[in-house]
């Protein structure tokens, strides 16, 4: 059934539908939380009664409701107001993932916990604090913290791009279009940049203006996710942009940011990017944009009017030293992570070597990439490695096994000095029985004349003498009782233990291996299948040969094959321009060769 507002108040939206009788036919009746209550209608009250929900989480619960659908305003022409309207398909428009909490809670038997308490908590919030604190209910559902991550430290440091960052900040501190679009080929750091932003609010080192921003992901995937009614992907826009707007500290940031041209597009509604326009030229929010050259040309240059909102950021690709710079500074990570060492010389002949044969991606993408499958490689063949986790994993087991056995032994422990005062009493209790049997004898056999009397006496002392030799038997039993076998198993887990702490010692002593070029060749090699032999070649001797080797397949084109060797030796060097080609053009007559 589509949402509806409640009949009776008009405010809230109608989770609770009745039927009543009205000049004879059946009328539906739709009504809030609230207004249910004060009904009185009894499966209500059962269901709140079985969940713990007092009277006065009500409120709550309705606030929690409303802000699943949005404002009554963002809600006109969605809901029909109209009770009798109810039935129209155009109010298909938002899903409720609280209601869905709630009633799945009913149905499974148990109480909404952890993340389903809020409505409480926040009205405690505000009555201790005197005001609500601002929601964040679309930024935590559809968006990323990236300020949170750097609290975290789940970011690797920026190394270089201080010119794109700085530029970026001087654009976010600006009154009107506040808002840089990061443009640059793939793989060389934009999102990057806006990690490191992140990282500067955090520490700031900001101008004051952004010291209190937050840094927020969007997850466009999510936001577009499950939009299948009209209207359900506006609302969640909207929503999104009015909580930026009431927060006031948030710089969103938008990956790809070409897509929401085209997000939630769809016949008779408006996609993202016609949403964001109004808010980003009032700069109401503030935005960050990431894209390529290509789409920036193909999409965001064709609306202007979206255009003119964003001020470009062009980020280059990195030169080789810069590139070197970059690897050296995330090689740690990659050391920690592989359990390999690597050199700074591995580090630029990674960046050499992808720059070289990696024609089609970008630096320093590809060079961190190279780093990674090589480290993973040499990962695979470390036995040493493989073997401490193994030991790791058996001191663990050695470790649970121990204090299973520990607990075990201690009930065993436990039940054994139970039942030894259990017996200790009862050998108590016969023995003062005993006593007052031995006082009736004595009482008896001076009165003489009781032969019958003191038959019984002697046949019950006999009894109780029975039952006390038991108990001693048992309490020998118990007192002799011993865990031999669990002692043993302890001492061979100990020395099981000690050898295993010893053998960790010794491979954590070793060093890690080092990443080797034979590695990188080795990737190179299964990228572009140039073979490793020709990659390993020392660059320096391919050079010094090159005319020796033109010379043996030509004969008397000296000058030519000189000129050929300088050109290529000029181009490895990198006297030669970077952007032009080693190109040539052999002049001669037809047949010269």
């Amino acid at each position: 059934m589509q949402p509806t507002l409640c009949s009776r108040c008009h405010k809230n939206i109608a989770v609770v539908f009745i039927q009543k009788m009205e000049n004879g036919a059946a009328k539906t009746e739709g009504l809030c939380l609230k207004c249910a209550k004060e009904l009185g209608i009894q499966p209500l009250q059962e269901m709140m009664q079985k969940m713990g929900i007092t009277d006065e989480d009500l409120e709550g619960l309705s606030s929690e409701m409303m802000n699943a659908m949005g404002t009554p305003e963002s809600m006109e022409g969605l809901i029909p107001s109209d009770p009798e309207e109810g039935d129209e398909e155009d109010g298909k428009t938002a899903t409720f993932p609280f209601l869905n909490k709630l009633f799945g809670a009913q149905n499974s038997g148990e109480a909404p916990s952890g993340g389903d308490a809020p409505p409480r908590q926040n009205r405690e919030e505000k009555n201790s604090k005197g005001e609500r604190p601002p929601k964040r209910k679309f930024l935590e559902n559809y968006c990323i913290s990236l300020t949170q991550k750097a609290a975290e430290g789940k970011l690797d440091n920026i190394i270089g791009r201080e010119e794109e960052i700085q530029r970026t900040i001087q654009i976010l501190n600006r009154r009107q279009k506040n808002n840089p679009c990061l443009i640059g080929e793939p793989g060389v750091g934009k999102t990057a940049i806006a990690e490191g932003l992140a990282q500067r609010i955090y520490n700031k080192q900001v101008p004051y203006k952004l010291q209190d921003k937050e840094v927020y992901l969007l997850d466009l995937t999510a936001l577009v996710a499950g939009t299948q009614f009209r209207g359900q992907f506006e609302s969640r826009m909207k929503g999104l942009i009015e909580e930026i707007k009431k927060l006031g500290n948030i710089i969103l940031v938008i990956d790809e940011v070409h897509n929401i041209v085209g997000a939630g597009d769809a016949e008779g509604s408006m996609n993202a990017a016609n949403i964001l326009k109004p808010a980003l030229s009032r700069g109401e929010i503030q935005v960050i944009g990431a894209t390529t050259l290509t789409e920036y040309r193909k999409h965001i240059e064709k609306d202007t009017a979206l255009e003119r909102r964003f001020q470009p950021v062009i980020v280059e690709e990195p030169s080789i030293e810069d590139a070197v710079k970059v690897i050296q500074g995330v090689a740690p990570y990659y050391e920690k992570y592989h359990f390999v060492s690597i050199s700074p010389e591995m580090c630029r002949l990674a960046v050499t070597m992808s720059e070289r044969y990696i024609t089609d991606r970008f630096l320093p993408d590809k060079a961190i990439d190279l780093i990674d499958e090589a480290c993973s490689d040499v990962n695979l063949h470390n036995t040493a490695l493989a073997r401490e986790a193994q030991v790791k994993k058996e001191l663990e087991d050695l470790a649970k096994e121990r204090d299973r056995m520990v607990s075990e032994a201690n009930d065993r422990e436990y039940k054994r000095q139970s039942s030894l005062k259990v017996n200790e009493q009862k050998q108590a209790d016969l023995r003062r029985q005993l006593g007052k049997l031995n006082e009736e004898h004595d009482a008896l056999a001076a009165a003489g004349d009781q032969e019958a009397g003191l038959r019984d006496n002697e046949r019950e002392a006999a009894k109780l003498q029975k039952e006390l030799s038991v108990l001693n038997r048992e309490r020998v039993s118990l007192a002799t009782e011993s865990d031999g076998n669990q002692y043993e198993r302890l001492a061979e887990m100990k020395s099981r233990q000690l050898q295993l702490e010893e053998e960790l010692h010794k491979l954590e002593l070793q060093s890690a291996p080092p990443l080797t070029a034979e590695h990188l060749a080795r990737v190179i090699e299964l990228w572009t299948k140039i073979p490793a032999s020709s990659i390993q070649e020392a660059e320096y001797e391919r050079l010094a040969k090159l005319e020796d080797r033109l010379k043996e397949h030509l004969v008397g084109q000296d000058e030519a094959v000189h000129a050929v060797a300088s050109a290529v030796r000029r181009g490895r060097v990198g006297i030669a321009s970077k952007r032009k080609p080693v190109s040539f053009i052999f002049v001669g007559s037809t047949g010269v060769g």
